[in-house]
């Protein structure tokens, strides 16, 4: 019996629009052990494009939002980055809606920090507390050794993520 080919797991991985560096460094966390991030709100923005959302463009925050649907679409799991220090930000609803999608789809979402919201206790979402248990509850860490890299080190919890180079 010959064994399916290997799948990347797909990852979203999302937070507060403020906190946008964070979760950049957590996608690069998560594709150093094999993962593919799915989040292209991620990416590296244009100035026109980033213009255009600080003018609160219509258009322009219409085609995000559909590209976070698609982008939710094509994950396999779903991560959100909101430790209890970054809870009652301002302008920093996406991220709870994101949940929303996720839940309405069926897929898992992990929740890397402390609940704040209502969508945050559904049955899908599941709560870690360090970046390990992150790694670990995604099932990735067997193709990050296998790889030949070095494991993600120590115990780090949601805030320690900022002081990670």
């Amino acid at each position: 019996m010959r064994e399916a080919p290997y799948q990347p797991l797909k990852v979203y991985v999302a937070g507060p629009w403020e906190k946008r560096d964070v979760c950049m460094r957590l996608k690069e966390i998560l594709e150093a052990c094999g993962a593919i991030c799915t989040s292209t709100w991620l990416m590296p923005i244009d100035e026109l494009s980033m213009d255009a959302l600080n003018k609160n463009d219509f258009h322009e925050k219409r085609k995000r939002a559909l590209q976070d649907e698609i982008d939710i679409r094509a994950c396999n799991v779903f991560v959100k980055v909101k430790p209890k220090e970054w809870h009652r930000m301002p302008n920093t609803g996406g991220h709870q809606c994101e949940t929303g999608m996720v839940i309405i789809l069926g897929k898992p979402a992990l929740l890397y920090g402390d609940r704040e919201n209502v969508f945050d206790y559904h049955p899908l979402v599941r709560t870690v507390e360090t970046l390990a248990d992150l790694v670990e509850a995604l099932e990735i860490r067997t193709s990050y050794v296998l790889r030949g890299q070095p494991q993600v080190a120590g115990e780090y919890r949601a805030p320690d993520l900022l002081k990670m180079s």
